[in-house]
């Protein structure tokens, strides 16, 4: 998120520039950004929080329900524990270590924001994964 103030702004803008495309981003030195990424000073707080709020959601690859997405294997080891496999014998289904799918279920339990695999199992139910 870039902050401007309104005199930068004008003095830009009689140079040629947008708000939206300041000098530092025309160089290649930051990436590029959508226009709300820009806050033009003074602002109100409660402008600036809603419009971080919107760059998480954008950035953080979230679902509409606010999860973060599951990779493929990810929901393939979710499906498998929501079936009442342990852990080693979702190892031995998939053709991996029993130290990779505990990887993958803290990698679950994080990505759904939940603390246990049965309420991950539950969240699966609830969203259709399973």
């Amino acid at each position: 998120m870039v902050f401007q103030s309104a005199a930068a702004t004008e003095i830009g803008r009689s140079r040629g520039r947008t708000p939206t495309r300041p000098a530092a981003e025309s160089s290649g030195r930051f990436p590029e950004r959508s226009s709300s990424d820009y806050l033009v000073k003074p602002f109100a707080p409660d402008e600036l929080i809603a419009r971080l709020r919107r760059l998480l959601a954008r950035t953080s690859g979230k679902h509409e329900n606010g999860r973060r997405a599951l990779t493929a294997r990810e929901e393939e080891v979710l499906k498998l524990l929501a079936g009442g496999l342990a852990q080693n014998e979702i190892a031995k289904e998939l053709v991996i270590s029993e130290k990779t799918v505990a990887s993958h279920i803290e990698r679950i339990l994080a990505k759904l924001g939940v603390h246990s695999r049965a309420q991950a199992v539950t969240v699966a139910y609830q969203t259709g994964l399973c």
